[in-house]
């Protein structure tokens, strides 16, 4: 089981990979080189690429990891991305797995409750130092970087070692691995993993629990590398990569990808909107605005979040089911999220259901289940069939013991938004007549005591966790014993039986596997979904090629991008001032916390000038 801070740290590292949801598949052939539509070329060595693509945000450049087991910096986790997207497979946002390091792989369930995945490598694949190729990536890549999280259980995000009962080659792009239980999160687990070179083994006089202090910037010249995109260098500015034209999947159809800073999300709107950089992850609270600039696409999409609002089932009167559906009926979904978390208002509210949950939440569920839209008349008409009643002083009260229910929301001081929305659900919950009220705290105590299970005391917080087109993740974790954001130990036999019998479920059949599952936790309803996290990705209209359900910086992504002409874009900030080249020798290793730099949304969802 993952422990917390593993778990926020793995959004981090891996975040770049992470960026849908989960399809458990027996089989997967190769796809002859093609995704979604798109065909990629083998790799000749050349480069025809043409223009430049500059990608605008205000991140952090003090960056001195680049090792993607361990580096968070937001520059590092792009970079490492480009440098390193070495999964075995990639995920679409619609749970599909594509061949990517892996050109195909089986899953085998064993009648002696083991389970096999076997993972067929691309023979085409190569590690490169700057334009020249190092050696092939082979299956003895793959087993050391499993040996590596085995020797230091810190830098395994997904938990996984510990399921591993055995693993070898079987030649140099043949890797398998034996399970010790079947289970349909093993080869999502397996998959999502970034591969790291097994020349790293020099380093660190060759101890793997080591390897997570290697910083892959050390005074070693050009580093290993075996993404789409080459690190050239890092300034004050930004950074600058150049295409692998040894890359398995083929040459990108850009010649440079520059990340440029800026200080803040609004001075980079605007120089997308001048034309002097090409995209740009702006705050949500800005689509309104650039989705009517002609000379730009602005793109809403949703992120595989889900905001919540959690409460100890155990405390009453939050063990009582109809209170807790009044709590449902009582909040008005829309114009929080909407309003006082993503701050778009009310224009943002026309692309949602008003009063209740967004549509593209609804869709993530089984059909057929009861929905709970906004309505305070059916709230209270719930809260006294849960045996209160509105006493004397406007709240309402136990029946028997004459006690006032009050309500308390805790959220951490360092995410704004979540205080908004917070104070907004205090404030619809006094409207229905619960005596609510927020606390804010330190993030540090948020996370450290407050979300312990042995410490959740609290009657409820508001946050969010992530979610999956297909629920089976997000189900598993949030409801399952076994689960690590499972804070209040909630706990049901029938429930638990239902998710052991989909570990063996494959496939499209996994999906309706799961309406029993989603059915009862209807009846039960231990949390209420508020809404899908939604991020904001704007292009220049001269940009062409983009899938517009990935990130900006998605590797797969910037591997399409292309401009139809000869266009050129000038930065709009000067890169003359040197921060450091690749190669040099950097003093301190600087691994940012990963519970606080999760916590303040990985959305891409930066404030800009005048935000709070």
């Amino acid at each position: 089981m993952l422990n917390l801070k593993k778990a926020f740290m793995l959004f981090l590292t891996v975040g770049v990979m992470l960026t849908a949801s989960f399809v458990f598949m027996v089989s997967s052939n190769a796809l002859n080189g093609t995704y979604g539509g798109s065909s990629f070329a083998n790799s000749s060595g050349t480069n025809n690429s043409t223009g430049t693509f500059i990608f605008g945000s205000p991140l952090d450049t003090s960056v001195a990891d680049l090792n993607p087991l361990t580096a968070t910096n937001s520059l590092a986790t792009i970079l490492v991305g480009e440098m390193y997207a070495t999964s075995l497979g990639f995920q679409w946002i619609s749970g599909n797995f594509s061949s990517w390091l892996a050109q195909s792989w089986t899953v085998t369930n064993n009648a002696n409750g083991t389970e096999t995945i076997v993972f067929h490598l691309n023979p085409n694949a190569d590690w490169v130092n700057g334009s020249t190729v190092v050696g092939q990536i082979t299956s003895a890549d793959v087993l050391f970087t499993f040996n590596v999280l085995k020797a230091n259980t810190s830098l395994d995000g997904f938990g996984i070692s510990p399921h591993i009962l055995a693993m070898y080659a079987s030649g140099s792009t043949t890797v398998t691995f034996v399970m010790k239980s079947q289970n349909a999160l093993w080869f999502q687990f397996l998959a999502l993993q970034t591969i790291i070179p097994s020349a790293w083994a020099q380093y660190d006089s060759g101890n793997l629990s080591n390897i997570g202090g290697y910083t892959n910037m050390g005074p070693f010249g050009h580093e290993i590398e075996a993404g789409p995109f080459i690190l050239s260098t890092i300034t004050s500015a930004g950074a600058t990569m150049v295409p692998n034209t040894h890359f398995w999947m083929g040459t990108p159809k850009i010649k440079q990808f520059d990340i440029e800073k800026f200080s803040d999300t609004a001075t980079a709107d605007l120089a997308l909107e001048k034309g002097t950089i090409n995209a740009v992850n702006p705050a949500l609270s800005d689509y309104n605005a650039m989705k009517n600039i002609s000379s730009v696409t602005a793109i809403k999409q949703p992120e595989n979040y889900v905001f919540y609002l959690w409460f100890n089932y155990h405390v009453a009167p939050f063990n009582n089911l109809h209170f807790r559906l009044g709590m449902a009926y009582a909040l008005n979904k829309t114009r929080i999220m909407a309003k006082d978390e993503d701050g778009v208002g009310a224009a943002g509210a026309a692309n949602m259901s008003f009063g209740g949950l967004p549509g593209i939440m609804k869709s993530d569920w089984a059909p057929g289940l009861t929905y709970y839209g906004y309505n305070v008349t059916a709230a209270e008409a719930q809260f006294e069939q849960a045996g209160y009643h509105i006493g004397s002083s406007g709240y309402f009260v136990n029946n028997t013991t004459g006690n006032t229910v009050t309500f308390q929301i805790q959220e951490p001081s360092a995410v704004a938004d979540w205080v908004a929305a917070g104070t907004s659900i205090a404030n619809e919950l006094k409207a229905a007549h619960i005596d609510a009220s927020i606390d804010v705290i330190p993030i540090g105590t948020w996370v450290s005591n407050d979300l312990n299970i042995s410490n959740f005391n609290q009657a409820t917080y508001f946050g969010y966790v992530p979610s999956f087109v297909n629920p089976y993740v997000q189900l598993q974790e949030i409801y399952d014993y076994n689960g690590f954001w499972n804070f209040e130990n909630f706990s049901n036999p029938q429930l638990n039986a239902l998710f052991n019998s989909t570990a063996n479920v494959s496939g499209s059949s996994l999906v309706s596997a799961l309406y029993p599952i989603q059915q009862l936790l209807d009846q039960i309803v231990p949390i209420i979904p508020m809404s899908n996290a939604y991020s904001l990705i704007a292009y220049s209209s001269n940009v062409k090629g983009y899938y517009s359900n990935l990130s900006a910086d998605n590797p797969l992504n910037d591997m399409m991008i292309y401009f139809p002409s000869s266009t050129t874009t000038s930065p709009s900030t000067s890169n003359s001032d040197l921060y450091y080249i690749i190669g040099g020798i950097v003093a301190a290793v600087v691994v940012i916390g990963g519970v606080a730099g999760y916590m303040v949304r990985s959305r891409n969802k930066t404030k800009g000038k005048g935000e709070q």
